[in-house]
């Protein structure tokens, strides 16, 4: 067990997620006479190091650092391993917080000639994770990936609000190992909303003698797990959860729901919805966009009102003014998105994707039937169905998208003239036949 925490260290800034997947680890171990009591079944001590152990080096992998053990949640054991059978031992972090873990463990009987298995115990551990010193430090966040892989995220959380609630500090001895030091724990009582109350102000106060400003702290939400960076605003109405990280000197809200998400220093996120996203230096986002899972804003971009993203990155410099969607989408740098653009991602039983090349300008209320490239500094007109592949530089207009075909002057000296320069009047136009590439 360690000692009481301080409060978790992060000088370098926190984490870059990282996937469950990074973390899954397998272990096989043949079960011998001396693990075996005189019925010849495993003991029961001898399957909790097997979880303690391989929960140990899950939890190590995905924030490489060393790690204690807090807590072994209900472990029960389901079926007997018998002599000579093999004990399978898988874990996984379900969720991480800011210094903790929570690794779930199964252990099954495999039969070594007939490779049956039988689930034989499972378990949910907490770590905390620990700096040179000794000090609980900060862990990366928890990325899900898979319907799965979400809906342990979710019930991890559960189970960590009964675990503090059914067990509180007073009672086992210790301290949440992820708020000691900011504040005495405080023991489960009837009156839950004024304790949460409480807590919320010495979140509040935490970050206020941080530097961050805090128009209206009633009208402010903060989970614990939170990092803010100095000269930050947080207007009202804003909820910031999870493990979401805030940079210095942004402006964040009103109204604005921020989950698990990651803001670097400079943005602005006003009247918008962030879930899982990323937020570039200097980034704009707001008001009324939603960016869902996966959405990344590199540096100066900007998403303006009803822009929405999932699984896209718009790249440095690059803007989507208004109304629109990019699904599965990469956006090169400096391009433009004009207003109603749609990424036609889905056909109904595969998701694909679309990438749009640097400085390319994507006219408005353009549809773009994924699987499908605009190269660098394309252009499509206003209305267009792209629905095949448009070379770097060219223009597109129509439903479907034809080719605009300009009869190009001589080049000049010192460089070509781009596509699509000094169209003359009534400029062919040809249906684009070029492929996916």
């Amino acid at each position: 067990m360690p000692p009481d925490p301080d409060t978790p260290t992060d000088a370098d800034g926190p984490p870059e997620p990282r996937p469950p997947s990074a973390s899954a680890t397998e272990t096989v171990n043949i079960v011998f006479p001396g693990d075996t009591n005189p019925l010849g079944t495993i003991f029961g001590g001898r399957v909790m190091q097997f979880i303690d152990q391989v929960a140990a080096m899950a939890a190590q992998r995905h924030c490489r650092r060393i790690v204690v053990t807090v807590s072994m949640d209900a472990l029960e054991f389901k079926a007997p391993i018998n002599i000579g059978e093999y004990a399978v031992v898988r874990a996984v972090v379900n969720r991480a917080w800011r210094s903790s873990m929570e690794v779930e463990v199964t252990v099954d009987a495999e039969h070594p000639l007939t490779g049956e298995r039988r689930r034989s115990a499972e378990a949910f551990l907490t770590f905390v994770a620990l700096d040179d010193r000794h000090r609980p430090v900060a862990v990366p966040p928890l990325r899900p990936e898979t319907d799965a892989e979400w809906a342990r995220y979710r019930a991890a959380e559960a189970r960590r609000t009964a675990r503090l609630g059914l067990h509180p500090a007073a009672a086992a001895g210790r301290a949440d190992p992820d708020t000691a030091g900011t504040a005495p724990a405080m023991p489960a009582d009837p009156h839950r909303d004024a304790d949460e109350r409480d807590r919320q102000a010495r979140i509040r106060e935490r970050h206020r003698s941080a530097g961050v400003r805090l128009v209206d702290p009633d009208h402010t939400w903060i989970d614990p797990d939170v990092v803010i960076g100095s000269g930050t605003v947080i207007w009202p109405g804003t909820h910031l959860r999870g493990t979401t990280a805030i940079g210095r000197d942004c402006v964040v809200g009103p109204n604005t729901w921020v989950a698990d998400s990651r803001v670097a220093d400079r943005a602005h996120v006003w009247y918008a919805v962030l879930d899982h996203a990323t937020i570039g230096e200097g980034c704009g986002v707001g008001p009324f966009a939603h960016l869902r899972p996966g959405a990344h804003l590199e540096a100066g971009a900007h998403v303006g009102n009803f822009g929405e993203l999932k699984n896209a990155t718009l790249g440095a410099g690059a803007r989507m003014g208004h109304f629109g969607y990019l699904g599965d989408a990469q956006v090169g740098a400096g391009a433009n998105i004009g207003a109603g653009t749609v990424t036609c991602n889905y056909d109904g039983t595969a998701k694909h994707p679309t990438v749009i090349g640097r400085g390319a300008f994507i006219g408005s209320d353009t549809l773009l039937v994924a699987p499908v490239v605009v190269g660098e500094g394309a252009r499509t007109g206003a209305g267009s169905v792209v629905n095949r592949d448009v070379p770097a530089g060219a223009t597109v207009v129509g439903v479907p998208a034809r080719l605009l075909r300009p009869a190009l002057p001589a080049e000049p000296p010192g460089g070509t003239v781009a596509p699509g320069d000094g169209d003359p009047p009534g400029a062919a136009h040809e249906d684009l036949d070029l492929g996916r590439g």
